[in-house]
């Protein structure tokens, strides 16, 4: 991989857009319409709980079913309760990971940090021959299973089924699975507490629009996440009780924060479908009204870094396949305001375009 997600966000673009369809959460929250914010902005700035406040805990348990809040760990993101999970593990220096797909670097750069060998099981979209794929490669070296459901960039979503059956080898090998449900709106399709060696991933950063507060957690049994805690005492401590504060105020409002990814992610696909059917050079590999981004293939003759770098080159980020070793895609985020996708799709037209646009036409959608 030649240029990192680290590269492309916080260094190339870095102050140089006004218009994002690079981040893949919805459009950022107003957290000041939350019932009770301005007393929440009065809170004491102790340390809080390493747990993370137990009020926030319990709410967190509440969007699932059957999940108890000793189950929770409150993190700095997902990607701190990702690393905090991998760090809990017995590893030696013959202890392996075994990663389903990940588009999402970190699954596979983390365990590979700590010393574990990495497996990585290429998607496949037939379930029964990707779950044999993932039966070989476990073997009682592996210590981890990781696999990100809906998947990012791809939005490729894992079954309940599917996952079930590679818990289930997880559990014969004495495993731990890892599912990072960022992107899951429907506590009915989460996998906390199918299992004990379950271990689930979360924030509010993604659907909830809320990536500044860094907030996220994992839920998995109280003993393993126990064993989180102590880690998480050794590095950050605890969060900060603001943050945390406004995000159970968010949780206990939680309903009205989702509906509101879901109109954004519906508005944003039907608003991408237009804009591409008039693009011959674009077509969309998954574009879903429940996920706040859109992957996108290019047409061959097009360099997909080159493609971004000038919608960047005009104040627009979107995020080039290049970042995720996949020359010659595109994700883009839908979960936008109508007006301001309507004008970054025109950007990111001209960029795949060049200057004539003259075979664009549906309204001016371009």
């Amino acid at each position: 991989m030649t240029l990192t997600m680290q590269q492309w966000i916080f260094v190339e673009s870095y102050g140089r857009y006004t218009l994002d369809l690079g981040d893949s959460n919805v459009e950022l929250a107003d957290i000041t319409t939350v019932p009770g914010f301005a007393e929440i902005t009065t809170v004491p700035l102790g340390y809080g709980h390493q747990a993370g406040l137990p009020e926030l805990r319990a709410a967190i348990a509440a969007r699932y079913h059957n999940v108890d809040p000793a189950d929770v760990l409150v993190c700095h993101g997902a990607q701190e309760a990702f690393s905090l999970l991998v760090r809990s593990l017995e590893i030696t220096d013959r202890s392996e990971a075994v990663v389903i797909g990940s588009g999402w670097s970190q699954h596979t750069y983390y365990p590979a940090e700590v010393g574990l060998s990495v497996v990585t099981v290429a998607l496949d979209p037939c379930e029964h021959t990707l779950l044999a794929a993932v039966a070989e490669a476990v073997t009682w070296r592996t210590k981890v299973i990781v696999v990100a459901t809906p998947e990012n960039p791809t939005g490729w979503t894992a079954s309940r089924d599917f996952i079930e059956a590679v818990a289930d080898i997880a559990d014969a090998y004495d495993a731990v699975l890892v599912v990072d449900e960022e992107y899951v709106c429907d506590p009915d399709m989460s996998a906390a507490g199918i299992s004990d060696c379950v271990a689930v991933i979360s924030g509010l950063s993604k659907l909830h629009g809320l990536p500044g507060l860094r907030i996220g957690w994992c839920i998995a049994t109280a003993d393993l996440v126990d064993r989180c805690t102590q880690r998480k005492h050794l590095t950050t401590i605890s969060n900060s009780v603001l943050c945390e504060s406004i995000a159970t105020a968010v949780l206990r409002d939680g309903d009205r924060f989702l509906a509101r990814a879901r109109t954004l992610c519906r508005s944003g696909a039907h608003t991408l479908q237009e804009w591409a059917s008039v693009l011959p050079q674009v077509s969309i590999v998954n574009a879903r009204d429940d996920l706040p981004f859109a992957w996108l293939r290019i047409d061959k003759s097009l360099d997909s870094l080159a493609v971004a770098r000038r919608a960047l080159d005009e104040g627009v980020l979107v995020i080039p396949g290049e970042v995720f070793d996949r020359p010659g895609y595109l994700r883009v985020a839908i979960a936008r305001p109508p007006v301001d996708l309507d004008r970054g799709l025109k950007v990111l037209a001209r960029a795949v375009c060049g200057p004539r646009l003259d075979l664009l036409t549906a309204g001016g959608r371009a």
